[in-house]
């Protein structure tokens, strides 16, 4: 007579790597937001620009916490190759040059976490558009449901 075998455990294994990638993509965006913030003369935007990086903060709290939970407790932040250089053409150039390029990497970190494609076309249509109009005028603050639809 057979016996039932029994089901395999489940691994509880995390893509450490993918966690690690997600963790430094949200630091490399909180630096880049207080970079604009800084170098950004009008109040309001200043606002924003630094309350976008507060959110991202959170974002890598986030991610810390679920890689110490694994065993995987990240470094200290270090910004990636990437944001260096958006750095120094944020320097170079001004915010108006690197705000559009973290909106548009902002739609598509969302587009890729709902499992969608979506051409560089659009992205940049809605990342110039999230340029102009990234504030909700009757609030001031910023519109985080058109940086990361939910």
């Amino acid at each position: 007579m057979l016996e039932p075998r029994e089901a395999p455990p489940k691994s509880r294994e995390i893509d450490v790597h993918s966690f690690e990638h997600h963790w430094q993509d949200e630091a490399d965006a909180a630096y880049l937001y207080r970079l604009l913030a800084a170098a950004e003369p009008d109040p309001k935007k200043k606002n924003i620009y630094s309350r976008l990086a507060d959110v991202e903060d959170r974002h890598v709290i986030v991610w810390s916490d679920l890689l110490a939970k694994h065993g995987h407790p990240p470094a200290e932040f270090r910004p990636s190759g990437r944001a260096r250089l958006l750095a120094a053409f944020g320097r170079w150039f001004g915010p108006g040059f690197l705000l559009p390029m973290l909106l548009e990497e902002e739609g598509r970190g969302s587009v890729r976490s709902q499992g969608k494609a979506e051409s560089r076309g659009t992205r940049r249509r809605r990342a110039d558009s999230c340029a102009m109009s990234c504030t909700d005028s009757t609030t001031d603050s910023p519109r985080t449901s058109v940086l990361w639809p939910v």
